[in-house]
């Protein structure tokens, strides 16, 4: 079954998404600048798929479905987010 596609919310004009793309010189922040840039094109030109995307980004369609959701509920600041830190060792 295939999934329901994620619509992507209108936080920053198509443009403004690529600049942030393209200014941004952390790694993992840049990926996912360029995941929502990527699929906003996406849904101008047919429609939100995460898949398409996920396949030209060589990701996962999980980790670009997570993206896509930490942007539609946090906006711009949802790019920042990384993954929680684990705990320090010896401790639970």
């Amino acid at each position: 079954m295939a999934k329901k596609p994620i619509p992507l919310h209108p936080h920053l004009s198509v443009a403004e998404l690529e600049q942030r793309s393209r200014r941004c010189t952390d790694a993992k922040e840049k990926t996912r600048w360029q995941v929502i840039w990527l699929d906003a094109q996406q849904m101008e030109a047919n429609g939100p798929s995460t898949r398409a995307v996920s396949q030209a980004m060589g990701l996962s369609q999980h980790w670009v479905d997570t993206i896509i959701r930490r942007y539609n509920a946090e906006g711009p600041r949802g790019t920042t987010i990384s993954s929680t830190p684990a705990a320090p060792r010896g401790q639970s």
